[in-house]
């Protein structure tokens, strides 16, 4: 009987008395007793299944606390000694269930993580009962473990542990201290919060608020973090790096990523840096941008510039010149609307008017340099450099259409209109000197039978130049196009109307409409076939033919009526020049047309048109008024015709002797008929008023 109440190892186990109340005591001695109590409580050195070590060990958390709690309450008051050992055995079920807590962050404890909140909230119930002050009160311990609380610290302890570890800098990086440590940093928040939304949240019960706890400790410390950095003077790209963190990559990329988004509370959370210190770091932000931007332009209009003096010829993009610049300005430009939109856009609409008004200086001073480089004509490449700038110029009108620049309407027209006078430069640059061959050649054309295959050569001297501004991309070629079309008409109507040639025979003037009207033919095949857009001008050569080939006064009426309808900004002046052409109208007719079309004529603004006929300057009314009244064989009017001709011919010649005398420096007109005589200025203007007034008698 005796043996087989041994232990294992051979020790009694004492009677049963002593096995429920511990050792009587009369005849127990204080080792026995202490013997007693770690035999009962703590097992022998290899402890068995079902002691409270035991149960610690194999985390078995719950269950230990629930023995624990049971053999405190059977503790009588008059043993508050073994006290210590019960409290050494809570501080070896606390050190393990924090531990678990503690590791929780990075690893998933599956059921170990269960039995520890399971014995934290029996905990809880524990400590409200203490509080209560119950009457099993009175029996225990009188002072709450507050496991919760402890909780809540091991939990800010293993972040404060991760965050020291993910501040590490990698040397592997090229970028700048700030940017490696707040990535890392981040990394490791998204990563770990992810993790205890995922493995966590579903083993806490809501009331822990786990995920949120987390989050606050995380965000907690990236405060502190970036108030101690903003203390002092940072570089450009820390401060680019810290809005960016700020107001995007944290907020953005970290508290609304998808796996985090609605699992955690942002509106307890605090602002990561006053608004006084992020309204600083932007206006520096602001600054150094802008004047980034203003440097790379400026250095990359001088290498463009400087391309052009030295006379390099520009290179080709298929069969069109092409200029670096526009490619380098709008890839500056691009990135800094990038840059900056990766800030927030909020700032991306701060920096936006500081951005359009750098652009809009940039292409003023493209501006002015190009002007600079067109006076300076005859330069090599001259041609090609100055179209690849028009090219250039429309690619920049093309990049401000882009939708992602957001510019306002107003700065929109501001900057096309600055292109367009850019644009305007280079086409008079490529233009004016042929212009001024043009009207060289058309001098030479001659109405009429004589020289009738002059115009072909003329045509061909616009096919050969046409054919050089092939290089133009087609937007810019199409408006080259349309500028040498109208000039092509307009000297031609120009030589018409200035010196007309006057015929009598119908057939001379049925051959001159013939001719015009195939002139005019050929005009229109090549400027149709070349993309021209001034379709307004094919018909006007043909109008022109049938009314100088029409013979009957109603249908020349008609006509001419039609042709003032389409070309709003013809005079009579003109319609008389034409008139003169028609040797074979006579008089009483001619006056009968003028007549009808006195109150039909409209102004030269009555339409939104280019103006054509008002540039033209046709000869003078009383001429063609003088050589009616001669054809009626008027001796005074023939006098007076001849008389004026003459004061004209003095007039200038006048003119030509007072800026000499005034201006040495000024060059007199060269005039072959120059007369021997001399005359004064108030001689010259009494005979043009004498000259007038005998003008006026003949009219009436």
């Amino acid at each position: 009987m005796t043996d087989s109440r041994r232990q294992k190892n051979g020790a009694p186990l004492g009677n049963a008395s002593e096995d429920i109340d511990g050792p009587s005591s009369s005849g127990a001695t204080k080792k026995g007793r202490t013997k007693w109590f770690k035999k009962f409580f703590l097992g022998s050195k290899a402890p068995e299944d079902g002691t409270i070590q035991s149960l610690i060990h194999q985390k078995q958390f719950y269950k230990a606390l629930k023995e624990l709690v049971a053999q405190e309450n059977r503790i009588s008051d008059d043993a508050p000694r073994h006290t210590k050992d019960i409290d050494s055995l809570y501080e070896s079920l606390e050190k393990e269930m924090f531990q678990v807590i503690s590791e929780s962050i990075v690893q998933n404890p599956g059921d170990p993580l269960v039995q520890v909140i399971k014995a934290i909230n029996k905990q809880e119930k524990e400590d409200s009962k203490i509080l209560q002050n119950k009457e099993i009160a009175g029996r225990r311990r009188t002072t709450p473990r507050k496991w919760k609380e402890k909780w809540a610290r091991c939990v800010e302890e293993s972040v404060s542990q991760r965050t020291s570890n993910g501040s590490a800098i990698s040397t592997k990086n090229t970028t700048s201290c700030l940017s490696q440590r707040f990535s890392n940093l981040g990394k490791t928040f998204k990563n770990d919060l992810i993790h205890v939304i995922q493995n966590l949240g579903p083993l806490y019960p809501p009331e822990f608020n786990v995920c949120n706890l987390y989050a606050r400790r995380y965000h907690q410390y990236f405060v502190s973090e970036i108030e101690s950095v903003t203390e002092y003077e940072l570089t450009e790209e820390d401060t680019y790096f810290l809005l960016c963190w700020i107001h995007n990559l944290y907020p953005q990329t970290i508290l609304r990523d998808p796996a985090v988004q609605g699992h955690i509370d942002e509106s307890p959370l605090e602002t990561l840096l006053p608004t006084r210190k992020i309204e600083r770091l932007e206006k520096n932000f602001v600054d150094s941008e802008v004047n980034s931007l203003e440097t790379s332009l400026e250095k990359s209009l001088n290498s463009e510039s400087k391309r052009w003096m030295n006379g390099k010829e520009p290179s080709k993009v298929g069969r069109n010149y092409q200029s670096k610049l526009q490619a380098e300005v709008t890839q500056i430009y691009r990135d800094s609307i990038q840059k900056t939109a990766e800030i927030s856009e909020e700032m991306s609409n701060k920096m936006a008017p500081h951005l359009v008004k750098e652009l809009q200086n940039f292409l003023t001073r493209y501006q002015s340099l190009f002007v600079e480089y067109t006076q300076r004509k005859y330069q090599k490449h001259f041609k090609a450099i100055t179209i690849g700038n028009i090219n250039c110029s429309w690619a920049f009108r093309n990049f401000l259409e882009d939708k992602d620049l957001r510019l306002e309407r107003r700065s929109k027209e501001n900057l096309i209109s600055v292109l367009q006078e850019f644009e305007a430069v280079g086409y008079d640059a490529l233009l004016q000197n042929m212009f001024k061959e043009l009207k060289s050649r058309f001098r030479k054309l001659c109405h009429g039978n004589d020289r009738k295959h002059y115009f072909p050569d003329i045509m061909q001297y616009v096919k050969s130049y046409v054919t050089s501004l092939q290089p133009l991309c087609q937007p810019c070629f199409q408006v080259m196009i349309g500028k040498i079309h109208y000039q092509v008409v307009l000297e031609y109507i120009t030589r018409l109307l200035e010196k007309p040639v006057r015929f009598e025979d119908p057939i001379q003037l049925r051959t001159m409409a013939n001719q015009m009207v195939v002139n005019a033919n050929r005009i229109s095949s090549f400027f149709s076939s070349q993309g021209s857009q001034e379709t307004w001008l094919l018909p006007l050569l043909k109008k022109l033919a049938e009314i100088i080939k029409l013979e009957d006064p109603q249908d020349i009426v008609h006509t001419i009526c039609e042709l003032a309808k389409e070309y709003t900004d013809i005079r009579s002046e003109h319609i008389i020049a034409i008139l003169h052409i028609k040797g074979n109208l006579d008089i009483p007719r001619a006056e009968s047309v003028l007549k009808k079309l006195k109150y039909r004529i409209r102004g030269p603004n009555s339409a939104n048109r280019t103006p054509l006929f008002s540039l033209i300057e046709p000869f003078s009314p009383e001429w063609l008024l003088c050589s009616i009244r001669r054809e009626r064989g008027d001796g005074l009017c023939h006098c007076l015709y001849e008389l004026y001709r003459t004061m004209k011919f003095i007039s200038n010649v006048i003119i030509d002797q007072l800026c000499k005398s005034i201006n040495k420096d000024t060059p007199p007109k060269y005039y072959p008929h120059k007369p021997s005589f001399r005359i004064s200025t108030v001689q010259a203007r009494r005979m043009a008023q004498a000259m007038e007034m005998g003008l006026l008698v003949c009219h009436n």
